[in-house]
C-alpha cells in the first residue's frame, strides 16, 4: 500500500507563529470549505443572522484564535497554546469593574471543556438604559470554516450546546 506521509512527509501546511518570547505555536492551515460546511454555515447565518453582521464570507484557512492571534493566516488547534500566548504576551483578564476597550478579547469557556471561542473587541456601545454597563461588539470567527462575523457577546451559536458558557474579557494594555 502507498504511503504518502512516509514518502513526501507531512503534507499539513503549517506557518512559523511564535509568542513574543520567540516559544513557537502549534497551528495548521485550514483547507477552504465543504458543500456540506457552506450549508452549514448558511443555516447559522439564518439562526443568527438577526444579530449577526457578516463581514467576510465562509473560508478556510484560520479559526477564532488564528484570527485574532495570528493575523487571520492560519488555525490554532490546540486551546493549550492560548494560556502559553496570555502569558507570553501579557494578557490580563479584565476585573468586573473594567470595561472592555476595541482590541481586547471576549474569551468563552465552559467549566468542563475549557476555551471555547476567543473574539476581538471592536467598539463598545452604551447600556440599554441610563447607568447600564456598556455593550461590546466582538469581531470573531466561528470556526475553520466559518465566515467573520461582528456580533454582540451573547450572539455566538455554541451558546445553543452551552448555554452555561462563561465570557471574561482579556487585555494586553
Amino acid at each position: 500500500m502507498f504511503n504518502q506521509q512516509k514518502l513526501l512527509g507531512s503534507t499539513r501546511r503549517v506557518i512559523r507563529l511564535d509568542t513574543r518570547k520567540g516559544i513557537g505555536i502549534t497551528n495548521q492551515i485550514e483547507p477552504p470549505p465543504t458543500q456540506q460546511t457552506l450549508e452549514r454555515e448558511q443555516r447559522l447565518i439564518q439562526r443568527f443572522g438577526s444579530h449577526s453582521e457578516q463581514r467576510a464570507s465562509p473560508r478556510g484557512i484560520y479559526n477564532c484564535a488564528g484570527h485574532v492571534w495570528a493575523s487571520r493566516r492560519t488555525t490554532i488547534v490546540d486551546v493549550v497554546e492560548w494560556d502559553k500566548i496570555y502569558d507570553h504576551d501579557n494578557y490580563r483578564e479584565l476585573s468586573d469593574s473594567e470595561t472592555p476597550k476595541p482590541g481586547d478579547l471576549a474569551v468563552y469557556f465552559d467549566a468542563n471543556i475549557g476555551y471555547m471561542h476567543v473574539g476581538q473587541v471592536i467598539c463598545v456601545e452604551p447600556g440599554l438604559a441610563e447607568g447600564a454597563r456598556p455593550i461590546p461588539k466582538i469581531l470573531s470567527k466561528w470556526d475553520s470554516a466559518s465566515g467573520e462575523y461582528i456580533h454582540y457577546p451573547q450572539d455566538v451559536p455554541f451558546r445553543i450546546h452551552f448555554p452555561e458558557f462563561q465570557l471574561k474579557y482579556w487585555t494586553d494594555r
